[in-house]
C-alpha cells in the first residue's frame, strides 16, 4: 500500500500535444461538437437536418467534452468550396458498436452510412467518406471521375468495437493521378489511385452523419476539413491531440470513473479519505493514503497503454 497523497488526473492516457504543424494551419472547418454544430472558423452555422442534435460524451472522456449522439436521425452540411476541390482532408472521431446500414453490396463509398457523404446522382466529380463494406463496418473513401467511374478504397479494420476511432481520408493530386488514403487512428489503413485529377466539385456540400437516407448509429466528434492532403505525421498529431481515455478517476470526493460513470471497487481497510488535490481551489480533491486502502482499475488496454497519476509523499515507502 502507498502512504501519501494520490490525485489521479488521468488513467490510461497520453499527454496532449499542442504543436501545430504547418499544414494544420490549412484547416477550413472545425466542428468540436461541444453542445453545438457551430464551426470554430467563424463561418455561419451549418444547415441542420433530421431530428436533433443530441449530444453525449465526447472522445476525450473528460467532463464537459461532448460529441454527437446519433441514431440514423441527424446530420449537418459542410460546404465543399474552392479550397477543397483539389487536395483535401476529411477527418472525424467516430464510435459504433453495431454494423451500419449499407446498400447494393457496400463496395463503394456512396453505398455506406454517412461520415462525410457527398454523393451526387450519376458518375460525376463528387467525393465522400463513409462506413461501408459488405459488413457495414469498414471505412470507405472515394471520388468520382465524370462519365467514367467512381474510385473507392476500403479500410481493413472492423470498426464496430464500441471504441472511439479517428478516421481520416486524404486526396492528393500528384504525378498525373489522385492519391487516395484512409488513415485509422493516425496510421495508414488503405491507399489507391484515381485517374481523375480535376476538381471534385459536383457536391456543393458534404452531409455529415446522415446522407443518402443512411445515417450513423453511434457517435461523432471533432469533425475537421482541410484544404490540403495532410501527411501521416500531421494526422498522427491529430490523433495524439485527443487519444481517448479508457479510464479517468478525478478522485474529487468519489471513486467514480469520469469515462464510464462506473464506481471503482475499494480494496484494503476503511473508506477513502480525501484531502486537497493537486490543483489550487476548494473543489479539487485527492486520496489521503496511509498504507490502508486503494481502488481497482480494470485492465482494458492489454497491449499499448499509458498509466498516469499525480503523487505526493514525505517519507520512504514500504518495499
Amino acid at each position: 500500500m502507498y502512504a501519501g497523497t494520490l490525485g489521479f488526473r488521468s488513467i490510461l492516457c497520453i499527454l496532449v500535444s499542442f504543436v501545430c504543424l504547418g499544414a494544420l494551419d490549412a484547416q477550413v472547418f472545425h466542428y468540436p461538437l461541444n453542445g453545438t454544430t457551430n464551426d470554430t472558423t467563424d463561418t455561419p452555422p451549418p444547415r441542420e437536418f433530421g431530428t436533433g442534435p443530441n449530444f453525449g460524451p465526447g472522445v476525450s472522456g473528460l467532463v464537459g467534452d461532448q460529441g454527437l449522439l446519433l441514431n440514423d436521425d441527424f446530420g449537418f452540411d459542410i460546404t465543399n468550396g474552392p479550397a477543397t476541390h483539389d487536395d483535401f482532408t476529411l477527418s472525424c472521431w467516430m464510435r459504433i458498436d453495431v454494423p451500419q446500414d449499407v446498400c447494393c453490396g457496400g463496395s463503394a463509398y456512396w453505398m455506406g452510412t454517412a461520415l462525410f457523404q457527398g454523393e451526387v446522382g450519376g458518375v460525376v466529380a463528387d467525393s465522400g467518406l463513409s462506413i461501408a463494406g459488405g459488413s457495414g463496418t469498414l471505412a470507405a473513401f472515394g471520388i468520382g471521375d465524370p462519365g467514367v467511374a467512381d474510385t473507392t478504397i476500403l479500410g481493413t479494420t472492423e470498426l464496430d468495437d464500441g471504441r472511439w476511432h479517428l478516421v481520416t481520408a486524404t486526396r492528393e493530386i500528384d504525378g498525373g493521378v489522385s492519391n487516395l488514403n484512409i488513415y485509422l487512428d493516425g496510421q495508414l489503413e488503405a491507399s489507391g489511385t484515381s485517374p481523375y485529377v480535376g476538381p471534385s466539385n459536383a457536391n456543393s456540400v458534404w452531409e455529415v452523419g446522415l446522407g443518402q437516407t443512411r445515417g450513423l448509429a453511434g457517435n461523432m466528434d471533432d469533425v475537421r476539413v482541410y484544404g490540403v492532403a495532410l501527411s501521416q505525421g500531421e494526422i498522427e498529431e491529430l490523433f495524439e491531440e485527443q487519444v481517448p481515455l479508457v479510464r479517468h478517476y478525478p478522485l474529487d470526493g468519489a471513486v467514480e470513473d469520469a469515462v464510464t460513470g462506473e464506481t471503482a471497487a475499494v480494496s484494503g481497510t476503511g473508506a477513502p479519505v480525501y484531502t486537497q488535490g493537486v490543483m489550487p481551489g476548494d473543489t479539487d480533491q485527492a486520496f489521503q493514503l496511509d498504507n490502508d486502502y486503494g481502488i481497482d482499475v480494470p485492465n482494458e488496454a492489454p497491449n499499448d497503454f499509458t498509466l498516469s497519476c499525480w503523487v505526493r509523499m514525505d517519507g520512504a515507502q514500504f518495499a
